[in-house]
């Protein structure tokens, strides 16, 4: 559940849901510890990190830097001048998305995924199916690695970039999964039980929706029964129905607005 600095439940445009009570200890008001999840203001790397700080009922509180144009030009200098230092200052490896939880600093996409997944103990159950989470966690980045050079490549090669993300480069990635799917007979990536990198699975599958959807293109989710029965689960959660009813997942765009598909 998203949060504000005050531990109060808000929505990214109302502000404002719910206020939690505190709780207390020898008359001591206790404060909610809230988990910083940061990135820009789009779904991309930071959409799957929230979705699964939503799916365990964790409060925390969304980060959002935007990019925006400056005479003309698209400006990221409230990420990289006003508050890079300062997490560089906690963690060298200064980068986004990064969690901040209490005293640790946590930045580079999987091992953000990795710190949720142990936390949450969304990370498999024993040594083996951790071990096919990190598997996939590449797996699902390197799918993802092939579609930003697409959506942020050249604007003069967008058309063939796009067809060949379409119909070659994506459907390879995807068959990939599905064979996994098949082959450990698992309805997610780990086990029959979500694990983090289902969110971020999920997300990306969400994205090549969307994508084709726009190009009208056919789903890439067709003739694979076993993607499209995650991508429905998930999609179909209860404990993230507020999110896809909410703006992180409604009106954030996938992309920055300079992306050749945002």
């Amino acid at each position: 559940m998203p949060c504000d600095d005050d531990g109060k439940i808000v929505d990214t445009v109302t502000k404002f849901v719910a206020e939690k009570k505190p709780m207390h200890f020898n008359f001591l008001p206790l404060e909610p510890q809230l988990m910083e999840i940061a990135y820009w203001t789009i779904r991309g790397l930071g959409a799957p990190l929230r979705m699964i700080c939503e799916h365990v009922g964790a409060l925390y509180k969304p980060v959002l830097y935007d990019c925006t144009k400056i005479d003309g030009e698209w400006n990221k200098d409230v990420w990289f001048k006003d508050a890079k230092p300062s997490v560089r200052a906690k963690n060298k490896m200064a980068n986004l998305p990064y969690i901040v939880d209490g005293p640790y600093v946590i930045c580079q996409t999987n091992a953000c995924f990795t710190y949720l997944g142990k936390k949450f103990k969304l990370y498999g159950k024993d040594d083996h199916e951790m071990e096919k989470v990190d598997q996939c966690l590449c797996q699902v980045m390197d799918l993802r690695n092939d579609m930003v050079s697409v959506f942020y490549g050249s604007s003069d090669n967008f058309e063939a970039d796009k067809d060949d993300l379409i119909k070659k480069k994506a459907p390879k990635h995807l068959q990939k999964m599905e064979n996994w799917l098949v082959h450990h007979k698992t309805v997610y990536c780990a086990s029959d039980e979500l694990s983090v990198v289902d969110f971020h699975l999920w997300e990306l599958l969400d994205q090549l929706e969307l994508f084709v959807k726009h190009f009208k293109e056919k789903s890439l989710l067709e003739g694979r029964p076993q993607l499209q029965q995650l991508y429905a689960n998930i999609k179909g959660l209860s404990s993230l129905k507020n999110y896809f009813e909410g703006d992180l997942y409604k009106k954030m765009p996938v992309n920055q607005l300079f992306a050749n598909w945002q």
